[in-house]
């Protein structure tokens, strides 16, 4: 073996690679951490997946309009990610218990999370129950929206609340547990776990939703409330320096005036919450892609699951090979790229898809670049965001995307109505998407003001 060079740092040793902060792991319980983080992964990829794939349906099949369906399914979660997701993240960042500073955030809100996405889809006979307390008929009987529309928004707001906070923190878990050295190896595994579990999802399950719609939502629900309460169970933090100072004053004003200084005051940042804000508005318009295949071209439920769960591998073979391209490459510029491509071949598919063939070829096109895109983008996040205060910049991303998403989501709800052709989904995506590539390139300036891709330090 040869020496390092003079003045060279030297090779850390195996053992040293498997350390984060106090955490040290054996290569066995690399192993073990990595199943429990992904396993959990897994579950919750298809929890997050009911949302946007079944309640457009389930809506709709109790006659909801484009505008209730863009409400209960986009803005009811932005508000409530404008309003928790600062609030969790900076209490997260700060706390220090036995249980470490995420774990307690992901176990307390699992049982209810379980619960609620269960009761979901017996809305109807929840509000026929309450319907028949006189005293409930004749206070519902003053709101100009209907009682049912009503008891699915408190059963899906409830259900948001309690898995933003989930939400909010689970990601943060990846930064504090995983070595360095395998983090990005870690991602690589992460995003793919991800393709299985949407391969699961397509291919067996998605195709049963008009016929075993309840069914699908107990059984996720069970199986996200026993697994995931399992891996918090399994997961250990280690141990944390004393959170930063807060500035004096009252509690809440105090936090937030630290949170508004210390995340608004850089134009970096203020270019990244702008990036991931018309990303955000770009995926709206995906409640509605369902409509433009069932009801435009005219395909059923399962023959479209089972080419989604084809669709979904695309990306299993990139990921080595991607994450080696962002190692080179660096995330920021990856995830310019990405989003560029991602941009442009969605405005192709307005025009190319016609029938079942180019659907199928644009949909593995559409799916690999999906991959890509969602690898780069959680690398180029855990990059360029300062490590020590991940949660609380992350946190103000959010507030920001989810306060003009919110008011987004029923503007394309009202969009499609006024429209009523859903293929327009694609130029609502490509649009939007391009406006986020053009912020990213403002993000590039200062990424290269901040000591570009070999030296760059967060400010």
């Amino acid at each position: 073996m040869s020496a390092a060079p003079p003045g060279a740092d030297p090779e850390p040793s195996p053992a040293e690679k498997r350390r984060v902060g106090t955490l040290s792991y054996t290569r066995a319980g690399l192993v073990t951490l990595f199943f429990w983080l992904l396993w959990g992964d897994f579950c919750f990829t298809l929890l997050e997946t009911v949302g946007p794939s079944l309640l457009p349906l389930l809506l709709r099949e109790h006659g909801a309009s484009n505008r209730e369906i863009a409400i209960l399914v986009g803005s009811i979660a932005s508000v409530l990610n404008m309003v928790v997701t600062p609030v969790v993240s900076m209490q997260s960042d700060r706390h220090r218990g036995p249980l470490g500073r995420r774990i307690p955030f992901l176990a307390w809100p699992t049982p209810f999370i379980a619960v609620l996405l269960g009761l979901i889809p017996f809305a109807p006979e929840i509000t026929r129950g309450l319907l028949a307390w006189g005293w409930v008929k004749a206070l519902l009987a003053w709101s100009p929206i209907p009682p049912l529309v009503l008891v699915f928004a408190a059963l899906i707001g409830t259900f948001q609340l309690f898995n933003m906070v989930v939400a909010s923190v689970y990601y943060y878990l990846f930064k504090d547990v995983v070595p360095d050295a395998y983090l990005g190896r870690f991602l690589s595994l992460f995003r793919s776990i991800g393709l299985v579990a949407g391969f699961v999802w397509n291919y067996f399950i998605f195709g049963m939703a008009e016929s075993h719609m309840r069914e699908i939502f107990v059984g996720i629900s069970l199986l996200y409330g026993v697994s995931f309460a399992l891996m918090c169970w399994r997961v250990r933090e280690g141990e944390y320096p004393p959170p930063p100072p807060r500035e004096k004053g009252p509690g809440f004003l105090s936090a937030a005036r630290t949170f508004l200084h210390e995340c608004f005051k850089e134009p970096l940042y203020l270019w990244i919450y702008a990036a991931r804000t018309f990303a955000g508005i770009a995926g709206l318009s995906g409640v509605f892609s369902i409509f433009f295949l069932r009801d435009e071209l005219g395909f059923d439920l399962d023959r479209l699951g089972k080419l989604g769960a084809w669709q979904m591998l695309v990306g299993l073979p990139l990921a080595y090979p991607f994450g080696m391209l962002m190692d080179r490459w660096k995330p920021m510029r990856v995830y310019m790229l990405a989003t560029f491509l991602f941009s442009a071949i969605y405005f192709s598919f307005y025009f190319y898809i016609r029938d079942w063939t180019s659907l199928i070829v644009s949909g593995f096109f559409g799916s690999a670049i999906s991959f890509v895109h969602s690898i780069a983008v959680a690398a180029w996040t855990q990059s360029i965001l300062p490590a020590e205060r991940f949660g609380q910049f992350a946190a103000a991303a959010s507030l920001i995307t989810a306060a003009i998403v919110a008011v987004g989501a029923p503007l394309c709800g009202l969009f499609f109505d006024w429209v009523l052709v859903y293929r327009f989904h694609y130029i609502w995506f490509s649009f939007f998407l391009f406006l986020s590539f053009l912020c990213l390139c403002k993000v590039h300036q200062h990424w290269v003001r901040h000591g570009g891709p070999d030296h760059y330090v967060a400010p």
